[in-house]
This record gives C-alpha cells, structure tokens and sequence, in this order.
C-alpha cells in the first residue's frame, strides 16, 4: 500500500467503559492499571484531539479465542466461578453493584424513553438492592469447592503469575474482544479509505502477547496480540510487531 505523503491522518482510539474497566482493574498483577489509562486519555482529552475517532468495542467470546488458543484452555479460561467472584472484598463489590446499575441505566436510556415515574420507581429499586446487597454474604456458597486442581491450573498456567482472580472471564471477553475491534476498525477504513488517508488504531488496554496457545505465561492470560494478527492477516500480507516491555 502506498501513502501519499501529504494525506490526512485519521485515528482510531479505545475507551472502556466504566464497568469494563473496573473487571480490568481487578488484574492481580496490574491492578487498577485500566483506571489509570482511563483517567490519563481524559486529563488529556485525547479523544477530543482532531482526527480521533472512539472506537466502538465489543466482548469476545469463545469462536474468536479458538483462532489461536486450544479449545480446552478457552472453555477453563472461561469458566464461571462463582466462589471467586464473590471473594471480591465488600467495597470493591458495592462498587461493582454501582457500576453494573449505572451501565444497565445507560443502556436502557438509549434503547427507551422513561418518564418521570419510571424513574423514580428505579431509584426505589435501586435502593431496596443495595440494601440487599450491603447484607451479602461472601461465605453463603458452602457447597461450592473453592479449590481448583492444582495440577491442572499449572499445566495452564493459571498459578503464580497467572493466578485465578474474581471476574476473569469477563476480562478476557474485554482484552481479547477490545483488541479485534481495534483492528476491524483499521480494517473497515481501510477499505473504505485506501490510500487516503494514514489509519492508525490505538488499543492500551490490550497488548497482551505472552500468553501461549494452551497456557496463560507472563502475566498474559491471553495472546490478544496474535488474535489481532490472525484478525489483520485476513486483509494484509504482512504485519509489522514491535513491542516494548516496560
């Protein structure tokens, strides 16, 4: 492909959601790191910059982690366990309940107008929940095994570097859906720009690529990397990877 040397440049940029950003944060070894990006792209306004574009992001789901990583690691990667989830310690969970509600508001508003009563009802039952939820219990699942097979989690390598944490799977489904939206977003203006313009893709909540095809290794659980490769292979021959570790 070739570029004219004097065409615009357009970029693509990421942003979580508050809620997809708090399972994020929960990363025993970068703990509350999506936050900080978040809040460093806002005391910016790097979305507001000319020329950037937010990217609209979906969730990944098993098809797409199958492209690269054994079917077996996906389904145990993706496993709900509830008695880790509810590990999560009082406050961390009350926030989770604020965001969850808020984001569920959000959706709602888009999709259907609500009047005035409506809402006030919502508030009640917002309250009633919290209510409920202050009283939570985080021993109430005695019948629940809280221990994995140890053998197993290191032949997957979801010990030490890689533990377990509560909501894995819903940080999984981010990164790894995250980063093959920032390449279909590349994708789709370069197809419709061709060499007009300079596209660049910006994604800083991915960039995991220690990961292996049947085990999660260096503080990566997946290879959202080469998932957005193979994802970029559809459409160019070759692919440049550099990457920096700090």
């Amino acid at each position: 492909m070739t570029v004219e040397p004097n065409c615009s440049v357009q970029v693509g940029l990421l942003l979580l959601s508050p809620l997809d950003c708090f399972y994020c944060d929960l990363v025993p070894s970068n703990e509350n790191r999506s936050s900080l990006i978040t809040s460093l792209i806002n005391a910016y306004n790097l979305h507001k910059l000319p020329n950037v574009q937010l990217i609209n992001y979906r969730k990944c789901n098993k098809q797409d982690l199958v492209k690269f990583h054994d079917k077996s690691f996906v389904d145990f990667l993706m496993k709900e366990r509830k008695y880790i989830d509810d590990e999560l310690d009082h406050e961390k969970f009350k926030s989770l309940m604020e965001l969850a509600k808020f984001s569920k508001k959000l959706t709602n508003s888009k999709t259907s107008a609500v009047d005035g009563e409506e809402e006030e009802k919502e508030e009640e039952d917002n309250e009633e929940e919290e209510e409920e939820n202050s009283d939570y219990s985080f021993d109430e699942d005695q019948n629940e095994s809280a221990a994995e097979n140890l053998d197993k989690l290191k032949e997957l390598g979801l010990i030490y570097d890689c533990s377990i944490f509560p909501y894995m799977n819903k940080y999984v489904e981010i990164i790894g859906g995250s980063t093959l939206s920032a390449c279909d977003w590349l994708i789709r203006k370069y197809k419709l720009e061709r060499i007009k313009s300079r596209i660049i893709s910006i994604n800083w909540f991915g960039g995991r690529h220690h990961a292996q095809k049947t085990k999660a290794s260096g503080f990566c659980y997946i290879n959202d990397i080469v998932l957005g490769i193979l994802r970029l292979r559809s459409v160019f021959d070759k692919i440049i990877w550099c990457i920096q570790c700090f």
